[in-house]
């Protein structure tokens, strides 16, 4: 793994090099035409006297450019999934259901509840929606997951939970990517608890 990541830092550099020398050469042959050199020691001598001015430029652009897309970005976006959650994140319970004991294990999950069943999950009198929704997708992929479960006989909504999460958007050399969730500490087994009680 550390090879990989050494491997692309490597790559990222020789890019930045051969992105400067193509850049310093194409400066190199503009001031050549516009001032008119007659030969390339003339143009590389005025080009002398601007290259500090055009190298810190140019260094300092692709400082701001990296440091957007080696985490920049990733601030900018777990600021907006904060912002949503604030306004409809975590858990809403609207009614509670009663079950006797043995209903539940001894970790106090439900016995008859089976994520692999999708809207099944909680038998046949309860539905149990998930719902992704994407709304951003490429690097970084943003969404809201959105689990609501319902009372089948009068389609009564017991209780929802929802979360926002942002992946990926780290640097192109970063093995491991990194992801962020709002609110942490909730999901559809909590709200499932919250919900089905002893």
């Amino acid at each position: 793994m550390g090879f990989l990541v050494l491997g692309g830092f490597i790559a990222w550099m020789a890019g930045c090099i051969l992105v400067v020398l193509v850049v310093q050469e194409a400066l190199i042959r503009l001031i050549g035409w516009k001032y008119r050199c007659g030969t390339r020691k003339e143009a590389e001598a005025k080009w002398d006297k601007v290259s500090g001015a055009v190298l810190a430029f140019f260094w300092l652009l692709w400082v701001a450019i990296t440091f957007w897309y080696g985490g920049g970005r990733n601030f900018y976006y777990d600021a907006k999934i904060d912002r949503l959650c604030a306004v409809d994140g975590g858990i809403k319970v609207y009614e509670t259901v009663k079950l006797p004991e043995d209903q539940f294990d001894k970790w106090g999950d439900l016995k008859f509840y089976d994520q692999r069943r999708h809207e099944s999950a909680l038998g046949p009198e309860y539905i149990f929606r998930s719902t992704n929704s994407y709304f951003r997708k490429g690097s970084p992929r943003m969404r809201q997951d959105h689990v609501q479960i319902f009372r089948k006989q009068d389609m009564r909504l017991l209780g929802e939970v929802i979360t926002y999460v942002r992946s990926g958007g780290d640097h192109p050399f970063t093995w491991i990517g990194s992801a962020y969730r709002c609110p942490e500490a909730v999901s559809s087994t909590i709200l499932i608890r919250k919900i089905f009680t002893k």
